[in-house]
């Protein structure tokens, strides 16, 4: 699905981030946590309000971020 959506939007982000989230969406609302692998699709994540998160979302990005740190 991302290879195919980056070629279909290569530079224009607000496509990129609207098809994200509504993937995004139904993946929270089909699965117990969402784990993303993409830095883009983070920053997207990032943005959904918590009442709007049906299930945690879980990037590599943020993860990696925590760890580097301890």
């Amino acid at each position: 699905m991302y290879r195919r959506l980056c070629g279909a939007v290569l530079g224009d982000l607000q496509t990129h981030d609207r098809i994200v989230r509504q993937h995004l969406a139904d993946l929270m609302a089909h699965n117990d946590v969402v784990i993303l692998a993409q830095a883009s699709m983070a920053r997207v994540a990032d943005k959904i309000p918590s009442a709007e998160q049906a299930a945690p979302v879980l990037s590599s990005p943020r993860l990696a971020m925590e760890r580097a740190v301890k």
